[in-house]
């Protein structure tokens, strides 16, 4: 996928080391949530600052939840769409149909998901250049998820996708209730597939997997840790605006153009799965701003729920 300017996908995973964060997720409430008393506000927020934003937010213990234009599909960010793919790599290991130490052979060399057509990645596009350089030798598969993740490498996603099958992420996707994930393609298209065949995601759908993540509806809980860890271990620590004082988040950047992705899973005393997508905004910091609004907004309907 090209770089574009002054755009950014974020994922903060904020780990708050305050009791009740995964055992809300796991002891979730069985009567439908509420609507955040959040809305309003949330929407004169939107509306003044004039940009296209989606919001999909829902707490642990599923008491609250908040949809605004949330099935409105964005063009996707490659990292985002490598989380379904590690995933789907966990729950074929814990069904042992794979082992993470398992080996492949790394090569360049794939099929077009759609069409059938021959293709080759690009090294010197591809953010992980160094996997380049092991052509033709053996790799497991749990370093190709470390590389895939944490160096957002296309060529390892693709020789994931290629030994797990397409097919079966797409049926993955689809069992976590993630059907506003359209995963159409590989990673590292040329722009004149990605405009007719890019990948595209929802902030509902995106939601709702980091939703089956948390709650490990694809996976066991043990390998829910080891995915969020991953992530987590893949990126720099960074404030997280909005959040309660004290938290602390780490954020993976990517660039999508014209679009910022921001997807929040949050421990604490108030834990909550958040993505927010903003398009025609001023400029990304502008959108920040507004992000930042939304998320305290969120968390501010929490505390007052419980009082």
């Amino acid at each position: 996928m090209r770089v574009g300017v002054l755009s950014r996908l974020g994922i903060a995973f904020v780990l708050l080391f305050i009791s009740g964060g995964f055992a809300q997720a796991q002891n979730a409430s069985t009567d439908p949530p509420k609507e955040s008393p959040a809305r309003a506000q949330i929407e004169q927020i939107i509306q003044q600052n004039g940009a296209n934003v989606s919001v999909a937010f829902r707490s642990f213990d599923a008491a609250q939840e908040l949809f605004v234009a949330a099935d409105k599909q964005f063009l996707a960010a490659d990292s985002t769409l490598k989380i379904p793919v590690m995933i789907e790599l966990y729950a074929q290991v814990q069904a042992g149909e794979q082992r993470l130490s398992d080996s492949i052979q790394v090569h360049n060399g794939f099929r077009d998901l759609l069409t059938g057509d021959a293709y080759e990645l690009d090294p010197e596009s591809d953010p992980d250049p160094d996997l380049f350089r092991s052509m033709g030798g053996m790799m497991t598969l749990g370093d190709l998820c470390d590389r895939m993740v944490k160096k957002n490498s296309n060529l390892a996603a693709d020789l994931l996708v290629e030994k797990l099958g397409f097919e079966r992420i797409r049926e993955r996707i689809h069992a976590m209730h993630a059907d506003g994930i359209e995963f159409r393609n590989g990673f590292g298209v040329d722009e004149a597939r990605e405009k007719t065949t890019g990948n595209t995601a929802s902030a509902r759908g995106l939601m709702e997997l980091l939703w089956a993540l948390v709650n490990s509806n694809a996976t066991g809980s043990n390998e829910s840790d080891e995915m969020i860890g991953i992530i987590a271990n893949s990126t720099s620590p960074a404030d997280a605006a909005g959040l309660p004082a004290g938290a602390r988040a780490t954020q993976l950047t990517a660039s999508v153009v014209g679009v910022q992705h921001e997807e929040l899973i949050v421990y604490g005393a108030h834990s909550f799965v958040l993505v927010m997508i903003i398009s025609g905004g001023a400029s990304p910091t502008a959108g920040s701003a507004v992000m930042a609004q939304i998320t305290h907004l969120l968390v501010t309907g929490m505390q007052e729920s419980q009082q």
